[in-house]
């Protein structure tokens, strides 16, 4: 996954280096924390991935939130940034941070 700069939107540059993730797997869902500071990230890995992205150029893999038994289509967080929602075909989960 890359985060890009779109400061200039009809000029947007790589902002960093691709994120690692935690399998090959497509990626269907993200969300930025109300904050802006970390990024979820999920899909048909059956996985949540969150990542520190508050110092541009630099971001640091959090770590994953494991539990779906399915695709992940839906990701977000609450408006206090203290739990992230997901949702495959099959579920709903609440997880909370920190």
């Amino acid at each position: 996954m890359r985060l890009w700069d779109v400061t200039s939107p009809g000029h947007p540059v790589p902002a960093d280096a691709p994120l690692e993730q935690a399998s090959d797997s497509p990626l269907y869902a993200t969300s930025f924390s109300p904050d802006r500071k970390i990024l979820a990230a999920a899909g048909a890995g059956r996985v949540v991935e969150l990542s520190d992205v508050s110092r541009p150029g630099h971001p640091v893999r959090l770590g994953t939130l494991t539990g779906p038994a399915d695709t992940v289509f839906s990701v977000a967080f609450s408006p206090d940034g203290q739990t992230d929602r997901c949702s495959s075909r099959r579920e709903l989960c609440a997880r909370a941070l920190g």
